[in-house]
């Protein structure tokens, strides 16, 4: 309630009760996972829609800059997530280290870390190279810079209808790419989670 009223410094964290400290802690790393679950989805809203053009004028941006923000986006919660996702293994790995006779608790640990890890490998390396080279922007997105150049430019109806087009391509494609991506996800974290819950009750 303290946190809903805005009241205290940090989010209050029950620290009375050892096991209640310890699923406080649990159920808040579930819900950034949660989160990050969410905001993945709210990126194929985002791209299903434009705007209108008073809202784009007034911010001074276009269709393509929507595009490519959400999808920037699209990338940056995959990473978040995988921190996320990671952190909370750390920190049971941490908690199993501590007690001698959860050794096999240990190692299923590492070994979920490892197939984390490798499942997110993928996607951040191509956002890796987004970020330094730019490389994720097809062809299509430099079809539509330049169709929306020469329709500014020139006021020919043509370019405008090649422009639009090749937007609403663009806007598809990336849709079912993040859709997959969410499906995959949602099959991939099924799993995560189911062994991560039989881990909390072991170190309970």
């Amino acid at each position: 309630m303290n946190l809903l009223r805005g009241e205290g410094d940090e989010p209050p964290r029950p620290t009375a009760d050892p096991k209640i400290r310890y699923l406080y802690d649990n159920f808040y790393y579930y819900l950034e996972i949660i989160h990050s679950f969410e905001r993945l989805y709210q990126v194929y809203g985002y791209l299903q829609k434009f705007p209108g053009l008073r809202y784009y004028n007034f911010y001074h941006i276009d269709e393509l800059n929507w595009i490519r923000y959400h999808i920037e986006f699209f990338f940056q919660q995959n990473y978040i997530m995988h921190q996320r996702t990671v952190k909370w293994i750390r920190y049971l790995l941490n908690r199993a280290k501590h007690k001698p006779d959860k050794k096999a608790t240990e190692v299923r640990l590492v070994e979920l870390k490892n197939a984390v890890d490798k499942g997110f490998a993928e996607i951040n390396k191509i956002r890796g190279q987004h970020v330094h080279e730019f490389t994720f922007e097809e062809r299509a997105f430099d079809r539509a810079e330049t169709a929306a150049h020469l329709a500014s430019v020139m006021k020919e109806k043509v370019l405008v209808a090649v422009k639009n087009l090749t937007l609403f391509e663009i806007a598809m494609e990336w849709r079912k790419k993040v859709q997959a991506n969410i499906k995959s996800m949602i099959e991939s974290y099924d799993l995560i989670l189911g062994v991560l819950v039989k881990i909390i009750n072991e170190l309970e």
